[in-house]
């Protein structure tokens, strides 16, 4: 008879951020994915700083620190900040994936980084100014907070993703960095020890109109409070991805000295009288919007158990893998659940969490509260997990559910084995 594969998921409590270890063993073989590492700096739990020394300690368990593949989700400092870490180059990385938006050569992917990276340095540079206390500007200084906090999150990583990329000495080598996405059949695209063990890439699309839409309709939404974001996402999926308005030349800003000159300039002050503060919402919430679905979307599949990673994936990227009947059929009854977007009102679909994803089933919910963001977890989506008699293991006490499934370290991770 042969033997069982064991699949442990190992969720580290950085608080509002990702970092996931992945483990799947038969006898003395072994195979392990780490999903992000990373941790918003307005909701950090363990900082970064005593978080990645347990993660190396965890894949030196044997001799050298080791892991077969990094799926390193999306740019969001939430999950990738951890890789900025100069103690990942003594970690011997098969591979890394990230999703197609951040290569490095392909023109569509260029573009998409150029435009995205003006409209957050130019809402940025707004947020700057409206909040300067020697500034007495009319606009809703609640609102601009929010504005600069999505605007710096959609910053290029200094050394995060050159690490990723493999720019940078050790890591991983170059050629084994793939940039990933899903518009067509599924597509299995990684090796492991053990035959029945695949890893499914569902997403993202590379369509601009799955990109940029954020909430769902109306009728399809978990019950919630509107938030400043919520109450200004973009619904339309005919219009442009950054509005005009906010580009600035690509040549603008070639260095930080020049972007800290850009903010002292009167003119950007003018400027900001004319920028409404829901029509600068409007343009951070379609920032934040792309980004979230540009994140690689994975299953795991272990013999018949099936393990669903979405990154931060949103309203597009989730109608991207359900209106498509050989990915839905890959989340449809799956064993593990990373719950999208922090527990948002627009990162779980309520036909996914209702209809297809069933009863008694080992989640993880990455959290922990931001002030800003209030209404994160939204209370229908934590209802819908007691509804359905889910295990949930959670970095905040508060949402952990039938906790006699979950394993926790300390504080430090939580483990379930699925």
């Amino acid at each position: 008879m042969a033997a069982t594969s064991t699949v442990t998921v190992r969720m580290y409590h950085v608080g509002f951020g990702d970092a996931f270890l992945v483990t799947v063993k038969r006898g003395s073989k072994r195979w392990r994915m780490l999903v992000d590492c990373g941790v918003h700096p307005s909701g950090v739990v363990h900082s970064l700083d005593s978080v990645v020394p347990v993660i190396l300690a965890d894949l030196a368990d044997k001799s050298e620190a080791e892991v077969d593949l990094v799926v390193a989700t999306h740019r969001h400092d939430d999950h990738i900040a951890g890789f900025a870490d100069d103690r990942w180059e003594s970690v011997s990385v098969g591979a890394v994936w990230l999703p197609w938006a951040e290569s490095p050569t392909d023109p569509e992917a260029l573009e998409l980084q150029r435009e995205a990276e003006a409209v957050a340095a130019q809402l940025t540079a707004f947020a700057g100014a409206a909040l300067d206390p020697l500034e007495e500007l009319a606009v809703d200084r609640k609102i601009w907070r929010t504005i600069g906090l999505l605007a710096a999150n959609a910053q290029p990583k200094e050394k995060a993703l050159p690490r990723l990329r493999g720019e940078t000495d050790g890591f991983v080598d170059p050629a084994a960095v793939r940039y990933v996405s899903n518009d067509g059949e599924d597509e299995t695209v990684v090796e492991t020890p053990f035959p029945d063990v695949k890893v499914h890439v569902l997403g993202p699309s590379r369509n601009p109109a799955v990109l940029k839409r954020m909430d769902p309709p109306k009728a399809n939404e978990w019950p919630k409070e509107l938030t400043a974001v919520a109450a200004y996402g973009p619904q339309a999926t005919g219009r442009p991805l950054f509005d005009p308005s906010y580009e600035l030349p690509p040549d603008l800003l070639k260095s930080q000295k020049e972007f800290e000159s850009l903010r002292s300039h009167q003119d950007l002050v003018d400027r900001l009288h004319q920028v409404g503060d829901q029509d600068a919402l409007l343009a951070a919430s379609k920032l934040e919007s792309w980004c979230n679905n540009t994140s690689v979307f994975v299953v795991l599949e272990v013999g018949k158990r099936r393990l669903v990673f979405p990154g931060d994936c949103q309203e597009g990227g989730w109608r991207h893998i359900l209106e498509r009947q050989h990915t839905r059929e890959l989340v449809a009854g799956a064993d593990f659940y990373k719950v999208s977007h922090h527990g948002s009102h627009n990162g779980s679909p309520q036909r996914f969490i209702d209809e297809l994803l069933g009863d008694d089933r080992s989640l993880m919910l990455p959290f922990s509260p931001v002030k800003q963001w209030e209404k994160i977890p939204v209370k229908g989506l934590i209802a819908a997990f007691d509804n359905h008699h889910h295990h949930v293991a959670c970095t905040t006490k508060d949402y952990r559910k039938n906790s006699a499934a979950i394993v926790d370290q300390n504080g430090m991770w939580s483990e379930v084995t699925v």
